[in-house]
């Protein structure tokens, strides 16, 4: 027997049951079990009906109107929203999202089993069994379990490099896997030369560039050929916008290398030209192995 129990959600075909329990299991891993927006299929129009019968036993939640279609749409995601914010149903940021996980399809299963509704009950979460131990939400998915993609961001959270003539530096980056919604953080340690007469330039707070993969793959497996190149359009200017320009390849995927591409790294003082190369590598940790987190990095994720 599963963790499901309701009617609604164990009578169906063998796959719509399996990727119903995979969600209330979180198995394989939570980022691939999850119910969000632009997936479709029967498991879409079970939670779809589950959660009609809550909006019509318990109008006053207040769940806006969506159609069973099967298709998760924007719609959907904002019926679902209100319905994990009236039933305190909080993601592992602490926060009301729009997404089916664990937590949310065993509650649209606890209100859909046989009975007479309540009308109108409390807003506030559904009390859990006694004997009901909570399954505790993954924040970090290993390299082995990151799903692939073929598109991606990527952003210069902050960076340093210094020597007058001879530089090193080192350079902190975050790509993030925009299809499966996926961040992981990247260190560049650099060499290279310099001229100018600024021998430290601090880099940092840039735009976020979009790019893609000829193939798929992981956001873990960048690396570790890099190339950057960091200068000024007009060095008389004492503020500019420094640019890097950054290659690189996945590592051990045999597709082209992504082209070479700008990066805003945001307004800085860099009076003449720098040239570096050097290595690439993750540093996003799951329990001492590569992996890679939900949420959109920033410069607390790293290290001074």
């Amino acid at each position: 027997m599963g963790v499901l129990t309701s009617n609604l959600f164990t009578t169906a075909e063998p796959a719509t049951l399996k990727k119903l329990e995979d969600c209330a299991t979180g198995l394989p891993n939570e980022a691939l079990s999850h119910f969000t927006l632009g997936q479709s299929g029967e498991h879409i129009r079970k939670t779809q009906e589950a959660l009609k019968s809550v909006q019509e036993s318990n109008p006053g939640l207040g769940i806006p109107k969506f159609t069973i279609n099967g298709s998760y749409d924007q719609a959907f995601a904002d019926a679902i929203k209100v319905y994990k914010t009236k039933r305190g149903i909080k993601n592992f940021a602490n926060k009301f999202d729009d997404i089916v996980g664990i937590k949310t399809i065993r509650s649209l299963d606890a209100e859909n089993k046989s009975g007479p509704p309540k009308q109108n009950p409390p807003s506030g979460p559904i009390p859990k069994k006694p004997n009901e131990v909570p399954r505790a939400l993954q924040n970090c998915v290993p390299d082995a379990d990151c799903p692939v993609s073929s598109e991606f961001d990527i952003r210069l959270i902050l960076g340093v490099s210094g020597g007058e003539v001879v530089e090193i530096g080192k350079f902190f980056f975050s790509i993030r896997d925009t299809t499966n919604g996926l961040s992981c953080g990247y260190v560049l340690r650099v060499g290279g030369l310099g001229v100018g007469a600024s021998p430290i330039s601090p880099a940092g707070g840039g735009s976020i560039k979009h790019f893609s993969t000829s193939k798929p793959v992981r956001v873990t497996r960048f690396g570790p050929f890099a190339s950057i190149g960091q200068a000024t359009n007009k060095p008389a200017i004492p503020v500019a916008v420094s640019l890097l320009v950054l290659g690189f390849k996945p590592d051990g995927e045999s597709f082209r290398l992504t082209p070479p591409m700008t990066i805003d790294t945001g307004p800085i003082e860099i009076p003449g030209i720098n040239l570096h190369a050097g290595q690439l590598a993750p540093l996003s940790r799951c329990l001492s192995s590569t992996g890679a987190v939900r949420r959109v990095l920033g410069a607390a994720d790293f290290p001074a």
